[in-house]
């Protein structure tokens, strides 16, 4: 319990001392105070969420990781079954495709559902009762008698998955707030994403139909929307159903620590604001943080970098371009794939260390102009067997470390609350355009992948150093506001002192 104020309504028997007689006013008796009434005001507050330190902030940022590695992972194996899922359902590779755009729409809404209630409802209890519907999800998706119900429950999966997302990383943040290590293990939490990744990508593959082995000619067959696949023969749905049961890891994490902030020593009334500052430094950052409007800008200068960061593109259509622009094999244009996000995982790796002493806005710049280098090469030079490779693992590094650099530098302004967190995935919403990015790569112009690159990677560079500057310039009035307040206050209290 916090007093917020206490004061003393002095009767009128009380009088007011003489200035020439102060001794007295310190002698009075004790009657004469016998009937000061005391009024206090009380305030308390029993946090959702309440502080976390030591061993318990290890242990949860270990949950987050493991979400990341074992369930989020999950949501990113149907892209690479797609074409198992459209034999399965006899459809058109075309007609299932549509699960990007439903999955996009679907994720993001995940993210401001999980964004608005994570700073109202105790965090693990969400990424409890998500996880066990991303599970779920997982688990009966691929048995729905058509397509139509296969999206619409992976649908709710992939909300569940935003959710998630979106929550994880604006907790990781409020927990590790002003530590050294913060943007390192922050680089870290992405990096077991890729990691779970590729290792579910391997277990997939086993379940998979060994007959669909397509060349250039059926698969140009298969663009059509009357194309139908042959009799299915895998076991996609089987895989869906361990990547359900691996959930159960994070999901009992989630579920043991959720009782420890409910019962454990954290748990009670505790003073309100007790997390917070009075001064407005958010998380004991000795510096002026942005709110209102300036943080609004700052907020829009975040989501148009995320706009411009390629990595769903290049990831969705590196294959693609391969396949058709340079005549690469089905086999090759997949290793390229593979070697695409080999470097992606490599370059997370190399953030976790290099984030200890570099700070977010030159990583996002290095990603840049990796990015940017690597299309111009593959323009020119892809021809080249060696170089294409190169080039591909060039552009997994670039990718690598946009996306949580990007929390990163925006927390230099503003704190990373769950509707900023939301707001961020926002930049996702140019996935909806893949159906258009497809059908000009495969029919019209494949060098517009090159192009729609390198020309991406240059705006958000532009992006990135106008939001930098356009928040150097408001975080220096704001702080300047602030001086301006203390002076006035030091006025005040002067004559008083004196």
């Amino acid at each position: 319990i916090e007093l917020s104020r206490s004061t003393f309504v002095m009767p009128a028997s009380v009088n007011e001392p003489d200035s020439a007689n102060i001794t007295e006013a310190f002698t009075e008796p004790e009657d004469a105070l016998a009937n000061v009434e005391p009024r206090v005001e009380c305030s308390y507050s029993v946090p959702s969420n309440p502080p976390t330190r030591g061993l318990v902030r290890v242990i949860k940022t270990l949950s987050l990781f493991a979400n990341f590695f074992f369930l989020l992972a999950a949501c990113a194996q149907t892209s690479a079954a797609l074409v198992d899922l459209a034999s399965l359902y006899s459809v058109s590779l075309a007609a299932i495709s549509v699960f990007q755009s439903v999955n996009c729409v679907a994720y993001i809404s995940g993210t401001w559902i999980g964004g608005l209630l994570c700073t109202r409802v105790n965090v693990f209890g969400l990424l409890t009762a998500f996880s066990a519907l991303l599970m779920a999800g997982l688990a009966v998706c691929s048995f729905m008698p058509n397509v139509l119900l296969f999206f619409g429950v992976s649908g709710l999966g992939a909300v569940a998955g935003g959710a998630i997302d979106s929550i994880a990383n604006s907790h990781y943040l409020t927990m590790w707030e002003g530590h050294r290590i913060r943007d390192s293990l922050m680089q870290g939490l992405h990096a077991a994403w890729s990691a779970g990744a590729m290792g579910l990508g391997a277990v997939l593959k086993s379940f998979l139909d060994p007959n669909l082995t397509s060349t250039k000619a059926n698969a140009s067959q298969l663009l059509s929307d009357d194309a139908q696949l042959p009799p299915y023969s895998g076991h996609v749905q089987f895989a869906y159903i361990l990547f359900a049961s691996l959930g159960a890891i994070p999901l009992c994490s989630h579920i043991g620590l959720l009782v420890w902030d409910r019962c454990g020593p954290t748990a009670g009334p505790r003073p309100a604001d007790a997390s917070a500052s009075k001064d407005g430094k958010g998380g004991g950052r000795p510096r002026r943080l942005l709110a209102g409007r300036p943080a609004l800008i700052m907020v829009a200068f975040a989501v148009s970098v995320r706009v411009f960061d390629v990595e769903a593109f290049v990831s969705s259509f590196l294959s693609s371009y391969l396949f058709y622009g340079l005549n690469w094999s089905t086999p090759d244009a997949s290793a390229a794939f593979s070697v695409f996000f080999a470097g992606q995982f490599v370059g997370r790796l190399l953030s976790v260390i290099v984030s200890a002493f570099v700070r977010p806005l030159h990583i996002l710049l290095a990603n840049g102009c990796l990015i940017v280098l690597a299309g111009i090469v593959l323009g020119l030079f892809g021809g080249t067997e060696g170089i294409a490779y190169i080039t591909s693992f060039v552009m997994g590094v670039g990718n690598s470390s946009s996306f949580p650099s990007v929390f990163l530098w925006l927390s230099e302004f503003l704190p990373i609350t769950g509707p900023v967190s939301a707001s961020l995935f926002l930049g996702d919403l140019v996935s909806l355009l893949s159906p258009a990015f497809g059908y000009v790569i495969e029919t019209k112009w494949p060098e517009f992948f090159v192009c729609f690159t390198s020309g991406s990677g240059a705006l958000s560079l532009c992006c990135l150093a106008a939001g930098h500057r356009v928040g150097l310039r408001l975080l220096a009035a704001a702080t300047e506001a602030d001086s301006g307040e203390l002076r006035e206050l030091d006025d005040a209290i002067l004559p008083i002192q004196a």
